[in-house]
């Protein structure tokens, strides 16, 4: 499989809150996600982790919709163990 985040594992176990919901999941399973706009998100999030080799990043991250609606989301991800 593609590696989807470049500088990270497909299997890295992530810890995703995304305004205000907590879940946990790996690098992998992100682009699954039900809403492609919070998906893009913390696909961001995952893409500022790998290029400084951070462990965690928060942010507020806006995104447009298909109307070019703006979108924002408070996104918070952490590298996790298990």
């Amino acid at each position: 499989m593609k590696q989807i985040v470049k500088g990270l594992k497909n299997s890295q176990r992530i810890m995703v809150i995304l305004d205000g919901i907590g879940f946990r999941t790996t690098v992998k399973e992100v682009p699954n996600m039900v809403f492609a706009s919070q998906s893009n998100a913390v696909l961001a999030a995952l893409t500022v982790i790998a290029m400084d080799e951070y462990v965690g990043y928060s942010a507020r991250i806006k995104s447009y919709d298909n109307k070019m609606k703006a979108l924002s989301y408070d996104v918070q991800v952490t590298l996790t163990n298990a």
